[in-house]
């Protein structure tokens, strides 16, 4: 019998309740053996067949627990462990026997996925600083294209559901609401910073290239083919997250962490094209170095360049564009911090020469009436009055 590993994806499982034992249709295959170690001591959890959803045992398991799966089973992914025959521990609680572990606030939780945090691709952010949903299509063509009977428009409808990868100490796999998800499961987690960890992930043996379906650095993803295994590098800096090939260090996936009520503000953006109030760019974004697009026009003697934090010295407008005539957004009290996202002309004030810049508000920024300025506000000052 091929043996293969058993453990249960959040996604795409189902189960069958007889004779009090669980049966999992198999999704997935892996050319791949592991034991694995329980983290803490564990709740369990069993399917109620009465509510068609799982429910808390009164059963708790040892931590350090060896749980050896070597023979083939039908099951699919990374988001429960089957213990016994019908008692199941959520994620968050074991790992790849022997090896190292990710920070606990990184690791999906089947349990609690309503509320947990999301780690979610570039490419959102990207939109909502644009204010142009139609840029999730650059991410994920799929999106316009699912069905090319409907209106193009109708995806905001159908689909606003944000896509997010995964991540536990077991594997990993990225989300989206259509379809295309490859579901890796790891052989080993070693760490080998404090930041910085490496992995050897089987996909499903029936994975390709084609169903990497997320655009953005495709082309530096591993190849796939017939389950073989490949490397990754997954550096999780706080809320930042990056997935790198292991074999020529490129990027394949870039990822900021948010809130579960972030994700469904967001959601809202997507079938409206309007930004809901508390929707905002969260500060791992506009801290990026994100050099690439910004323009470089700068005079000789210039304090101010694309990507630099900076503080304001004194009460200064923020303005609709980079001129005295245009709209004045807020006036930005001393000590407030921003972002230089982009620089424009040159000018002298007050006999001060410096460049327009465009720029993000970030946090405990406040106008000068002492009220708070929204986090993630966007518009143009003159430099001179930054350091």
């Amino acid at each position: 019998m091929r043996k293969n590993i058993l453990i249960i994806f959040f996604l795409n499982f189902s189960f069958l309740l007889s004779s009090q034992e669980i049966y999992f249709r198999r999704t997935q295959e892996f050319k791949i053996t592991v034991d694995y170690e329980l983290l803490t001591n564990a709740d369990t959890f069993r399917y109620n067949e009465i509510i068609d959803d799982i429910e808390k045992t009164s059963i708790q398991e040892s931590k350090g627990r060896i749980v050896t799966l070597d023979e083939y089973e039908e099951s699919s992914g990374i988001g429960f462990l089957l213990v016994q025959s019908n008692l199941l521990v959520d994620s968050v609680d074991y790992k790849v026997a022997n090896n190292d572990s990710f920070p606990a606030y990184a690791i999906y939780s089947k349990i609690d996925k309503f509320i947990i945090p999301r780690w979610i691709p570039i490419w959102y952010f990207n939109a909502l600083e644009s204010q142009d949903r139609d840029l999730i299509l650059k991410g994920e063509p799929g999106r316009g294209t699912w069905d090319g009977d409907i209106n193009p428009d109708v995806w905001y409808n159908d689909i606003p559901q944000i896509s997010s990868f995964v991540l536990t100490n077991t594997g990993m796999t990225y989300y989206t609401p259509l379809w295309g998800q490859i579901v890796f499961l790891f052989k080993s987690v070693k760490k080998l910073s404090n930041t910085k960890y490496e992995v050897v992930a089987y996909p499903d043996i029936r994975a390709t290239d084609e169903d990497i379906t997320w655009d953005i650095y495709k082309e530096n993803f591993p190849h796939i083919e017939n389950g073989n295994p490949v490397k990754f590098i997954i550096e999780i800096d706080g809320k930042v997250m990056k997935v790198y090939n292991g074999e020529t260090g490129r990027i394949c996936h870039d990822l900021i962490q948010v809130s579960a009520e972030w994700v469904k503000l967001y959601e809202t953006f997507v079938r409206t094209n309007n930004v809901p109030t508390g929707l905002v760019l969260p500060e791992e974004y506009l801290l990026r170095e994100k050099t690439q697009n910004n323009k470089s026009i700068t005079s000789n003697n210039s304090n101010v360049e694309p990507v630099k934090i900076m503080t304001v010295t004194e009460n200064l407008k923020l303005r609709s564009g980079e001129a005295t005539s245009t709209q004045v957004l807020a006036v930005m009290q001393a000590g407030s911090r921003i972002k230089v996202l982009e620089v424009g002309k040159a000018e002298t004030i007050d006999g001060i020469s410096s460049n327009w810049v465009k720029v993000v508000v970030l946090s405990r920024s406040k106008n000068r009436e002492g009220k708070p300025i929204r986090e993630g506000t966007v518009g143009w000052c003159f430099g001179g009055y930054l350091e």
